[in-house]
Formats: C-alpha cells, structure tokens, sequence
C-alpha cells in the first residue's frame, strides 16, 4: 500500500488473505479463462495519517518459462490476444468424472485424461468442448471440487502410442519394449494380426465386483473390431481379452492411459494378437 506521496507504508502476503467471493484462502489463483476473486485487507489507521489518495498495488507472477528449451526466446500472446486453451479430465475416484452436456443436460461420465477445450467458467462451473472419445464435439460443463479448483488442467503431455501383444497359446499379455506379464483369456480370440485399442466409452459394471482389488475395474478399453469387444479385467471371458490378474490391471492401465496413437487421437495404440 502506498500513501498520497506514493511512499509504501504496508505490504501483506497474498495467500494469507482470505478470499470473500470463494470463502478460504486460495491466493488468488488465477484461471486460463479469468476468475473473480475479492479480499478484505485490514490496514491500521496508524499508517493513515496523510490526507489524500492511498493506492493499493498487487504484484502478480506466472509459472511459465521465458523460453524453450533450447534457449530461444518463448514469445508471449499479443495485447489484447486470446487463446482458449486446451486441457484434460484430471483424474477423480475411480478415472470417471460426471459431467452435463450441453444444452441437452443429460449426465453423462468422462474418463480421466481425456482431452477438451476450456471454453470458460461461470458461475462455478467450467464450460468446455469435447475433443475426442465418444462424445466428440460435444458441449459440456462439470462443476469444481470442494475446494474451488477445477477438474480440468491445462497442457496435456500424452505420451507415444502403446502397443500391447497377447500370445493366445500361453495366454500372456505384455507390454512391447517393457518385462511385465499379465495372465489374460480370450473366449473365440480373434485371428492373429494388429487391432487398435480405443479410448474408455462409458464405465462398465457400476457395480464392479473387481472394485476392492482393482481401483480402475471400471474402465474397459475398447477393442475397434466388429461386435463388443474389450480389453477389460475379471475372471472370464466372453469374447473379450480379460486379464485375469486383477490386482495388476490399475498398472496396465496407468500404462495405457496417456498414450495416443499416432494419426488416431481416439485410441490408445495397438494390441497386437499371435499364435
């Protein structure tokens, strides 16, 4: 705070300020599309002796680098310029995070990681456009945490595609390029050859029998060959490659989950089927 003289007569740590629009103290925490925040500072009288203009002065910082890598200067948005920024599902429960379409309202759940476009937030919820998975270019919104903060995050690093080998005679799955094994089954597997393994539709079995052994029992990846086909976990198979060793799904599955496949940002990558 400075007087009429602009002279500086008392400083005050923002984050120890209590916001009166969000009821805590959030430090002010800024938001890619601009939120609203209001603090009470309680100045001493004492420091009020001048008469005049006193002017209150809020130094702000960004965490973003001033360049690349490589050294090069990172240039920033032009004045006035806006960006709508791209963003992900963060992670919730058990990788499902309810959201509203919109206008239509019905409820519907998104899988963690999955990418959107941060249109906005009002009025406590964030607004957004569905950038792949089922719901495509679909409008939604989701409202925030208890806390305030959103369920969305900004800069998704999804990493290359996966690729996944199941050998049918000794009914192991494996990771290419990495020593993990899985026991899994496949009732009538399909023919030997390349399948592209899809990003999570919907959650499956709400009433999960394989939930107290596995924390993403729920997700199923779906397997892009003709009838309903999944990767999944459980104890048998339907048609489906099941791995059978339950307590070793939420691996596979943080495993899968990040990765794109090239040229197809609705799936995760590639299982590959052999003798």
């Amino acid at each position: 705070m400075y007087d009429p003289d602009f002279e500086m007569v008392g400083a005050w740590a923002v984050p120890m300020l209590s916001c009166v629009v969000h009821g805590w103290n959030d430090g002010l925490e800024a938001n890619p599309n601009g939120e609203v925040h209001g603090v009470i500072i309680p100045v001493p009288v004492s420091v009020m002796e001048k008469g005049g203009t006193y002017r209150f002065v809020l130094h702000f910082y960004d965490d973003y680098a001033d360049s690349y890598k490589n050294h090069q200067v990172k240039a920033a948005l032009e004045v006035n310029a806006t960006e709508i920024p791209i963003a992900f599902i963060t992670d919730v429960d058990d990788g499902w995070l309810l959201v509203r379409l919109e206008p239509s309202g019905s409820i519907e759940a998104l899988p963690y990681t999955l990418k959107v476009r941060w249109d906005k937030t009002k009025q406590g919820r964030d607004y957004f456009t569905i950038l792949e998975g089922d719901h495509k270019d679909k409008k939604a919104s989701a409202t925030r945490r208890p806390d305030g903060k959103s369920y969305l995050k900004v800069g998704p690093r999804y990493k290359p595609q996966i690729k996944l080998i199941y050998y049918k005679h000794s009914q192991i799955l494996k990771i290419e390029g990495r020593s993990e094994e899985y026991r899994a089954v496949m009732e009538s597997p399909l023919s030997n050859g390349t399948y592209v393994i899809e990003l999570p539709d919907f959650p499956h079995l709400p009433d999960n029998p394989y939930r107290n052994r596995a924390k993403r029992a729920k997700t199923w990846f779906r397997i892009r060959v003709g009838g309903a086909r999944y990767l999944h976990t459980g104890s048998v198979s339907a048609g489906c490659l099941t791995v059978t060793d339950v307590e070793k799904w939420d691996s596979l599955y943080d495993a899968i989950i990040w990765c794109r496949k090239i040229g197809d940002n609705d799936a995760h990558g590639i299982l590959e089927i052999k003798d």
